[in-house]
């Protein structure tokens, strides 16, 4: 079974990446590889949401080596994974010149199609 893996990071940004993640996963027939060090409530609201599609994470606790582009980027080369979703900020005309560091690496990295997701304006 094909896997499509999302970025969580707390906020709007991550919340969006997640639910367009599991939409992703829902139409590919996939399952839902979540990173991030993501909260019991999310991944209730998360199970009520997307249904049928089954759901794993990958916790990263504070302290660890391995920083969450790391890993997302290391499970971009799995086989089975066949889209990355990552959440991004909205930003002022300057900073729209940049991305944020975690969206820019795992967008430049991962061996798979990325998926960058805004959330919606005024979330």
């Amino acid at each position: 079974m094909s896997v499509v893996v999302v970025a969580w990071t707390r906020g709007a940004e991550g919340w969006a990446a997640l639910l367009r993640g599991a939409e992703e996963a829902r139409l590919r027939g996939a399952r839902l590889s979540v990173f991030g060090d993501v909260p019991e409530q999310v991944l209730s609201r998360l199970s009520a949401e997307a249904g049928d599609v089954p759901v794993s994470t990958e916790t990263i606790a504070d302290g660890e080596t391995r920083d969450l582009p790391s890993r997302v980027i290391d499970a971009s080369y799995e086989d089975d994974v066949v889209l990355v979703a990552v959440g991004m900020r909205r930003r002022s005309p300057i900073g729209k010149m940049l991305v944020g560091d975690l969206a820019q690496r795992i967008l430049l990295e991962a061996h798979c199609s990325v998926l960058a997701v805004k959330p919606p304006a005024g979330a």
